[in-house]
């Protein structure tokens, strides 16, 4: 598991300590010790469960995957660590270097569709003329009528 039992050992006399003392304020010294015992084997497995869970996700769920695992790291060190800077030399190579990027790839997409540029209309948003007040009194009257 991830680290040592001696973990386990200083979260337990932590959790000790810290529910003796928060005990003592309010109990006897005697239950103050029961308590602060109960207080410290809590946290040493709450110490030993996160270190179980550690163990899990930087390990694995069983020892088989650890050792299949570690064979893995070693052999994924070695890879990233030699980079090939050599370019093919072809004549494709040399006619994508020489021709424009641009024109090539516009005359492409353009060359297979001959189709017009033709912009949009759309229709033209009216607006009312302004209400009249008679014909906003009545609107009133229509809405608070029902």
């Amino acid at each position: 598991m991830a680290g040592s039992l001696l973990w386990n050992i200083v979260g337990g006399v932590i959790g000790f300590l810290i529910t003796t003392f928060a005990a003592l304020m309010t109990n006897p010294l005697s239950t103050s010790i029961v308590r602060g015992i109960i207080g410290g084997v809590i946290w040493f497995g709450i110490v030993f469960g996160f270190r179980w869970i550690a163990h899990m996700l930087l390990h694995g769920s069983g020892d088989s995957n650890y050792s299949n695992q570690a064979r893995e790291r070693t052999s994924d060190t070695a890879r990233g660590q030699n980079i090939d800077y050599t370019t093919p030399d072809g004549e494709d190579l040399h006619a994508i270097l020489t021709s424009s990027s641009v024109e090539s790839s516009s005359s492409t997409a353009h060359s297979d569709q001959a189709v017009e540029f033709t912009p949009m209309n759309p229709p033209k948003l009216v607006t009312k003329p302004p209400l009249n007040d008679e014909q906003l009194a009545q609107a009133v009257r229509h809405l608070t009528q029902k």
